[in-house]
């Protein structure tokens, strides 16, 4: 059985002729008096797990591992709920009522009579499920995905079929250990800047780059920006080259080495006691798949110079001063809220719909997904916080089980695929969060300065 490695270089020899080094490539100095405030010590920072390699192997056996994988995954996280008697497919002639069997769903849709059919697989064979659709059952129906792992309660078997009453998710649970850290130690969340596109809005990434320096006369915005100690990007950093049909139209550098050099000379200005987090998106030379491994060295060599700069994949589950934060780009999100007939105007609604199946792209072919085990898409281990861009909306809210969900805005204005999908932006719109108390701060760049628009527990 051979592996070989997806290569993750997308490289163009043809330099922009138009760009002018002068005036557009050169990041002017910053001059400025910052009052200096007390800092926090330094926060531990540890990463729980992170892909560092995706090796793609196109067999059925590869691919029937991956799914294997997925369903011991949660499958165990299921048996976690006390679910009293499971049956397996080979086991189910024989099933009680009230008994459970646990299935990752392979087909989906509502009979000519009206009822609910599911047909699930487990390790040892398949079985089709009815499920009458009427009151709860019905709501919990439209939100089983496709390839998601579930459990199911028997209440009636046949020769031919199983009737079930119930549907039990594995989702998270209501209560559990929140995580903080001992100290005020706070983090900037940010993603899709998009660097190299046309509409890359340049000052107002420069504005809040001049807000973490300090740059401003406001004593508040310059103790928030001392007391920030890690800024997390989620992706997206640059708009790449060939991601999608007539790119180039809508580039203003089409040399994906040039749009790292200088995405490298904007993070570069970042104070270096601030621990910046860089995962890929799919506009990233990290491949057009998901899991992504961290983006290449020989393509983004600047970035990797910077001291405080942490080169991950995605998705990774971090933790910092004990918070576990699950980052991922969220190339999907758009088509698993398709499939649940919901907007995209609140994405943070999509990640409630990803918690409750513990899986952050359940449904299988909507996105290139590379089966490697483990299966990083997987949410084993619950987070204290949830990270996602790639829409270009701020939306933040918390969930019942106490984890806060953020939705990045962006550094990039609208665009085609932006308008085909009806999406409005949120520009330079940047969450702070404290860590120790989990108060949100809203940080809005506009195209002459950074303000503080919204303060709050969250």
């Amino acid at each position: 059985m051979s592996l070989s490695e997806i290569s993750t270089l997308d490289k163009s020899e043809e330099y922009v002729s138009t760009y002018k080094k002068e005036k557009e490539l050169r990041i002017s100095v910053i001059n400025f008096e910052a009052i200096k405030y007390p800092r926090a010590k330094q926060a531990s920072f540890e990463v729980i797990r992170s892909p560092e390699k995706v090796f793609m192997e196109d067999t059925p056996e590869a691919f029937r591992n991956y799914f294997v994988d997925r369903y011991l995954r949660i499958q165990k996280i299921l048996l976690k709920k006390g679910l009293g008697n499971v049956v397996t497919t080979s086991e189910i002639r024989n099933a009680r009522k009230g008994d459970f069997i646990i299935l990752i769903v392979r087909e989906k849709y509502v009979s000519k009579g009206g009822a609910g059919v599911i047909v699930g697989e487990d390790l040892e064979g398949e079985a089709l499920l009815i499920v009458p659709l009427k009151g709860s059952l019905s709501i919990k129906f439209k939100h089983v995905f496709l390839d998601s792992v579930l459990a199911f309660r028997v209440s009636k078997v046949t020769s031919q079929y199983c009737m079930v009453d119930d549907i039990i998710f594995p989702e998270i649970p209501r209560i559990r250990e929140r995580h903080h850290s001992d100290e005020n130690v706070k983090i900037a969340v940010i993603g899709d800047l998009h660097i190299g596109s046309k509409v890359f809005l340049q000052k107002r990434f420069e504005n809040f780059i001049s807000f973490l320096r300090g740059d401003t006369n406001n004593s508040e915005l310059k103790r928030l920006a001392d007391e920030i100690n890690f800024i997390l990007i989620n992706g997206d950093i640059v708009d790449g080259v060939g991601v999608y049909p007539e790119q180039r139209k809508e580039l203003e550098i089409v040399d994906i080495y040039k749009q790292y050099e200088i995405a490298a000379s904007y993070i570069s200005r970042i104070p270096e006691d601030k621990k910046i987090i860089i995962l890929p998106g799919n506009h990233d030379a990290a491949g057009k798949f998901v899991p992504q491994p961290p983006i290449p060295r020989e393509i983004a060599n600047e970035l990797y110079k910077l001291d405080n700069v942490k080169m991950l994949g995605n998705p990774s589950f971090i933790k910092i001063e004990g918070v576990k934060i699950l980052l991922y780009h969220g190339y999907g999100l758009e088509h698993s809220a398709a499939y649940l007939g919901m907007g995209l105007e609140e994405p943070t609604k999509v990640l409630i719909e990803l918690l409750r199946t513990r899986h952050l792209m359940p449904q299988w072919g909507k996105i290139p997904i590379a089966p490697i085990i483990p299966d990083y898409l997987c949410i084993d281990e619950v987070p204290d916080i949830l990270v996602a861009s790639h829409l270009h909306i701020a939306d933040i809210r918390i969930t019942a089980g106490g984890i806060l969900l953020v939705s990045t805005g962006a550094f990039q204005g609208l665009t085609t695929w932006q308008k085909q999908l009806g999406i409005s932006p949120t520009i330079g719109v940047v969450p702070i969060i404290d860590l120790k108390n989990y108060e949100t701060t809203v940080l809005n760049c506009s195209e002459e300065a950074c303000i503080v628009t919204r303060r709050g527990g969250r």
